[in-house]
């Protein structure tokens, strides 16, 4: 089965082939030729945050993982500038 996942060492987002560690849930093993898929990794996720997020000046839109202390968010430019 093929999944993205991040390669921290160039720290980049590929897709690789990958096969479940036994004994070990949600762990999984890269195996084979990887594909660097960064830039079009990070394009899918900005297009799908602008469809999100609201229409008005101010608006936001910000995702979360339980278990993690950092917050993915998008704000408009000139809400920033």
């Amino acid at each position: 089965m093929k999944r993205l996942l991040n390669s921290q060492v160039p720290n980049k987002i590929v897709l690789v082939n990958v096969k479940p560690v036994k004994d070990k849930p949600n762990v999984v093993l890269a195996t084979g030729k990887t594909e660097d898929y960064t830039g079009d990794a990070l394009k899918a996720v900005f297009e799908w945050f602008k469809n999100n997020i609201g229409k008005e000046k101010g608006d936001e839109y910000h995702i979360t993982y339980e278990g993690e202390e950092f917050v993915l968010k998008m704000v408009r430019k000139e809400d920033v500038e």
